[in-house]
């Protein structure tokens, strides 16, 4: 049985591509690793929240409410997230102790799907 985690790409090197497939979860991603668009945040929550436009609760529920409207597109990636085969860890900018929108993510594929999503600890 495969494992989903959330980490940051500070850490991305040190998941060797044998055991991990890293997934990025937001805009402007490092060369070499793919992305989950349908899982991507709106620019203007993220900009909005850069410019400190819009609240952190007003964020996560913009947030939600967008995952729940692409649930059927995301639907079909939790096979691939199940895949068996290796790892999954969905990879954003924040450190862990930052407040990410890859934890929102990780409860909404809990709550969506009961798809366990932890942050990876070294």
């Amino acid at each position: 049985v495969m494992t989903v985690y959330t980490s940051y790409f500070g850490m991305a090197r040190r998941f060797p591509k044998e055991k991990f497939i890293k997934t990025a979860v937001c805009y402007s991603v490092p060369r070499g690793i793919g992305i989950w668009n349908s899982v991507v945040p709106d620019p203007e929550l993220v900009f909005g929240m850069k410019r400190g436009e819009i609240t952190k609760e007003y964020y996560e529920e913009q947030y939600y409410k967008m995952l729940l409207d692409r649930k059927d597109q995301i639907a079909q990636n939790i096979p691939f997230l199940k895949n068996g085969e290796r790892d999954v860890v969905l990879l954003c900018y924040e450190k862990p102790e930052d407040w990410c929108h890859r934890h929102i993510l990780a409860r909404f594929l809990k709550d969506q799907f009961d798809l366990e999503v932890s942050e990876y600890k070294f």
